[in-house]
């Protein structure tokens, strides 16, 4: 019986690292061309790389103040 050659499949980028095989995300992310050295990445690198959107900054609202109960006086 042969054994699996891991640093074979981990050089052709297909086993993750060795004994490690792709998740079910990272083969669909494989599929649609993405590079087997950028899923190896750190998501931390990956995510510093990623441009950001720039959100517009909001103005946080300011608490309405409820009125304050007033007595009723007697005449």
């Amino acid at each position: 019986m042969d054994s699996i050659n891991w640093g074979k499949l981990v050089a052709q980028g297909r086993a993750k690292a060795y004994g490690v095989s792709w998740s079910d995300e990272e083969l669909k992310a494989l599929a649609s061309g993405v590079s087997a050295e950028e899923l190896r990445k750190p998501k931390a690198e990956v995510k510093a790389k990623e441009p950001k959107a720039e959100v517009p900054e909001v103005p946080a609202e300011k608490p309405v103040a409820k009125p304050k109960a007033t007595r009723k006086t007697k005449k």
